[in-house]
């Protein structure tokens, strides 16, 4: 069987999981209300853009980063939203550990990551 075979039978087994369709059916119900959807949609965008300005090696702004924690609390509150956050959490930390477990049996260099 090739790598690519492989890598399709990963592909649906990743698509079949607990971590997948709780965050895909949490996902749902967020998208379902378009005033939680945009909430949701705006912290992302806001979390984006500090990662990115952390990533370019600027120093992130401490009122937006107290502003962003502070929205965080606010959505969490909402049982949908801390939900959608939770499940998207746990789906990316397996894509995480299967990409570091791929990575590791090919000995690729993720000392960057660290």
């Amino acid at each position: 069987m090739s790598a690519y075979d492989k890598a399709h039978e990963l592909a649906n087994v990743l698509k079949t999981s607990k971590e997948f369709t709780d965050f895909k059916a949490a996902k749902e119900i967020v998208e379902k209300d378009e005033k939680t959807k945009e909430m949701v949609y705006d912290f992302k965008k806001k979390q984006f853009e500090l990662q990115t300005e952390h990533f370019s090696g600027k120093e992130p702004d401490k009122e937006k980063v107290a502003n962003l924690h502070n929205l965080y609390n606010i959505l969490v509150a909402n049982p949908d939203i801390s939900r959608y956050f939770e499940a998207e959490y746990m789906f990316s930390q397996m894509i995480s550990d299967v990409y570091k477990i791929v990575g590791e049996s090919v000995e690729m260099d993720f000392d960057f990551m660290k």
